[in-house]
């Protein structure tokens, strides 16, 4: 018989041994037991033999880099659980555990294991951990759940805060608008005040030079009079002859003419805001749609203006004078408008 064969031979029978014939116990017998005995009955030369147990050294140390022989410990997952089933040993302790307990089931001194009790263990081994995996993957299955809705709960607590807080800057934007629109209407007051106020003194004197049948210009004196003709008339003058009691009578002819109340009283107005140079032939003032007033005016004030609006289709707004300041303040805290020179391009 070829040596050859003799050498594979004996190697196959060597793996087949150390996966399947373990000892006593699984009723191979003894004969089989060694292969070295098996080839020496079978009548395979002693040389061959030789070449063949060095050859069976080296398979050896492979099965044992390939797990199925003794290995150094190793931590590889904690698996141990008592309270999952029966208690499995931990992979944290070392492999000669698992050897130990095959061992203790077949009966066999852990001293004499072969490596077929290896495999066994390594089998049992890999249950466990398959199982503590399992058991592992459930577990953090029902934590990423767990995880999922302690975050949709903070997500819906952290919107709730958001909106929260968007409400608050919401109002806190709406007030600081008010207030620069208090503070804008204020600086305008005074200019759509004394624009409709020349609006109605230019139509009293209009009144008075196109009357038909000079009533009106006989309640005036010729000094007042002719300041109406020739245009030069001043807003003080105007204002003296609609507020004095002495023209009472022109004063109730003029608004019955105009179509506002006889007993319209003009408030007293401050010279050098709203009664001062004389009365333009073109009146320059705003084309806006309000009159605007202070929010503590007299009720003198809030009744001749709501007048002299409705008659020049207007309509009267009111500021609160408490918050003009904040809105100064805000004003000026904006970033100045970029200049730019004739060119276009900013300075």
């Amino acid at each position: 018989m070829n040596p050859t064969r003799y050498l594979v031979l004996g190697l196959a029978f060597s793996w087949f041994a150390a996966l399947v014939a373990p000892c006593h116990g699984f009723g191979i017998p003894p004969a089989l037991e060694s292969s070295h005995a098996w080839l020496q009955s079978n009548l395979v030369p002693v040389r061959d033999l030789n070449l063949l147990a060095s050859r069976s050294r080296l398979s050896a140390l492979s099965a044992t880099r390939m797990g199925l022989g003794p290995r150094p410990s190793r931590r590889i997952l904690p698996i141990f659980s008592a309270a999952r089933g029966r208690v499995r040993i931990s992979a944290i302790s070392s492999g000669k555990a698992y050897v130990t307990e095959v061992c203790d089931m077949l009966g066999i001194d852990a001293a004499n294991a072969t490596s077929n009790v290896y495999v066994i263990a390594l089998e049992q081994q890999k249950k466990d951990m398959e199982t503590e995996l399992q058991l592992q993957k459930k577990d953090m299955e029902t934590e990423l759940q767990l995880q999922k809705k302690d975050m949709e709960k903070d997500l819906q607590l952290q919107k709730k805060d958001m909106e929260k807080e968007l409400q608050l800057q919401k109002k806190d934007m709406e007030k600081d608008l008010q207030q620069l629109a208090n503070y804008y209407k204020c600086q305008l007051s005074f200019l759509t005040q004394r624009y409709i106020l020349e609006k109605l003194f230019r139509k009293v004197v209009q009144i008075v030079e196109y009357s038909e049948d000079g009533a009106l210009q006989s309640m005036l004196s010729k000094k007042d009079l002719n300041a109406m003709l020739k245009g030069d008339i001043s807003m003080t003058a105007v204002n003296r002859l609609l507020k004095d009691e002495e023209h009472a009578r022109f004063r109730r002819k003029v608004w019955e003419t105009i179509g506002v109340p006889q007993d319209l009283v003009i408030p007293t107005f401050d010279s050098k805001t709203m009664l001062y140079g004389q009365l333009s032939e073109v009146i320059h003032g705003s084309s806006g749609k309000y009159v605007y007033l202070p929010s503590n005016a007299g009720e003198l004030e809030i009744r001749f203006f709501g007048e002299v609006s409705k008659l020049f289709e207007k309509d009267v707004d009111y500021f609160d004078v408490v918050s003009v300041n904040a809105g100064e303040t805000l004003e000026a805290d904006f970033p100045p408008k970029n200049q730019t020179n004739s060119s276009g391009y900013s300075r």
